[in-house]
């Protein structure tokens, strides 16, 4: 089961009975599982791995547009003409041209490099260096490790924003939102547009799963009820599910229910009735290299995403993690020059040594390398929420048997078109609010859920940070972040009552 529809490349093989080897340029070998989805042009030049669909309606699948741009410049392409063509592709992938690798829009498959090579995974390229294992223990406030760096020394992390040459080694950087975006004379024709660059987008991700079916992962919370609301204009088949869990909100139990009997769906809620399972706890951090700790991890443990396959048989879960990269999510962390205030980010994470030390890094490359259109904020939340925390739970799916997990708004064209809405409202997701509204008005005046958990572990948790944040920062710049924070909230308040 571990590192299964991984990949790696390298001067050395790895050796398993389940990978396939093809010889690249430079003495480089390509080795990958068996079950990866993978394309491979005849000169060996182009290679696309994972799962990539278009967005576009009059523009051709991933596979046929690499055809057409390898037939067009026979060799060298320009690095321009692939990042107009990637640009509105979405899903789960690595596209590797000429040496250089080009992640998907949020690096949900990442990638490692090292001198030696590189990995969709931490562990493997660690072996085939002959690296100890080593397993990255979470730190009590800052639950994933966030890139550049990894628990080695030698390997470092590729962020979305970096496009890397595994054949001299070196970075360029790359714009992370789409540079071809049309210019809509008012938001109702965004709102529009969007809505169907989507629909047609979920259709073709269903042609590429004809024996598959589609599941929802649906909360009591804004971004699965876009997806929810979305899916139900595009008309494709699909049902809808929640796993239960040990922080579950009431709303986020009954809201589901409400939601599908709207839209007449099938829905399944499945509970915790089996023992957790250290073994698979064991299988999931050794697959991932433990670089993020989450629930999915207990969901696995618990059996809950078998239970699943057990009902529906093979399966598509469609989930809506990266729909929050345009919200501004980490505006409590900027200074009065709209700049990051990295000593913020450690206090409130409560960050150990690597982990300082690995944002000192992002920090320096963020500070050399600008981008167009996006705040440092929400690029923050691109490169370290979606490409460090996300990825390595996107990755765990890859273990599991008859699952395949997406997310169905991982493009950099609908990322951009997110980000076009007034920033307003995108804090609030009021942009949200207006897509299932026009899309969906089958699900007006359902509430939302409101969270609340035990007071009991509401209270622990934050005393528990509070402790550690006095003993790393001093009493002083304790209570000014947390004032900080506070004001924060109530910022967002008034913008929700607005």
């Amino acid at each position: 089961m571990i590192n299964k529809k991984q990949f790696i490349i390298a001067k050395k093989k790895i050796h398993s009975s389940d990978y396939i080897y093809v010889e690249l340029k430079n003495n480089y070998i390509l080795s990958y599982h068996k079950d990866l989805n993978i394309y491979i042009n005849k000169q060996y030049e182009i290679i696309l791995l994972g799962i990539a669909w278009q967005v576009k309606e009059k523009k051709e699948d991933p596979v046929s547009e690499i055809e057409k741009l390898a037939e067009k410049y026979e060799g060298y392409i320009p690095e321009e003409e692939i990042l107009r063509m990637e640009e509105s592709w979405c899903g789960r992938y690595v596209l590797i041209v000429n040496e250089k690798i080009y992640l998907d829009a949020t690096g949900l498959l990442g990638i490692f490099y090292s001198r030696e090579g590189i990995s969709s995974s931490c562990m493997m390229l660690a072996e085939i260096m002959g690296l100890p294992q080593i397993i990255y223990r979470p730190t009590f406030g800052f639950n994933w490790l966030p890139g550049p760096l990894t628990q080695y020394e030698q390997i470092k992390r590729l962020l979305p924003s970096q496009i890397y040459n595994y054949n001299d080694q070196t970075i360029n950087s790359r714009q992370l939102l789409a540079t071809h975006i049309p210019r809509y004379k008012d938001e109702q024709e965004r709102i529009e547009a969007f809505s169907e660059l989507f629909s047609n987008s979920l259709h073709n991700l269903q042609d590429m799963f004809p024996e598959k079916k589609i599941l929802i992962a649906l909360t009591g919370g804004y971004d699965s009820r876009t997806l929810l609301a979305l899916a139900e204009y595009a008309g494709i088949d699909f049902d809808c599910y929640t796993l239960d869990h040990k922080k579950i909100s009431d709303g986020d139990v009954e809201i589901p229910q409400k939601l599908c009997k709207a839209l007449k769906k099938k829905y399944t809620y499945i509970p915790r009735k089996k023992k957790y399972s250290k073994e698979l706890e064991k299988e999931y951090i050794m697959h991932t290299g433990g670089l993020a700790d989450d629930e999915d991890k207990r969901f696995y443990a618990y059996g809950q995403y078998r239970d699943l396959v057990q009902k529906y048989g093979n399966i598509v879960l469609l989930r809506s993690s990266v729909w929050e990269t345009v919200i501004n999510y980490y505006q409590k962390f900027l200074d009065d020059k709209g700049k990051l205030d990295i000593e913020s980010i450690y206090s409130f994470f409560v960050a150990n040594e690597l982990v300082q030390k690995s944002l000192k890094s992002y920090f320096e490359w963020l500070e050399k390398t600008k981008q167009v259109g996006i705040s440092d904020c929400d690029r923050f939340f691109w490169e370290q929420r979606n490409a460090s925390w996300l990825s390595p739970i996107e990755q765990s799916f890859d273990i599991m048997e008859d699952i395949t997990s997406l997310q169905p708004v991982n493009s950099r064209f609908l990322i951009s078109m997110l980000a076009d809405f007034p920033i307003q409202e995108r804090r609030v997701k009021k942009h949200q609010d207006k897509l299932i509204a026009y899309v969906c008005p089958e699900l007006d005046g359902i509430e939302y859920a409101k969270k609340k958990h035990g007071i009991n572990k509401m209270i622990f948790n934050r005393v528990g940070k509070l402790v550690v944040r006095i003993r790393i920062m001093g009493i002083s710049k304790t209570i000014k972040t947390y004032i900080k924070l506070m004001q924060e909230e109530r910022n967002l308040k008034k913008l929700k009552s607005k």
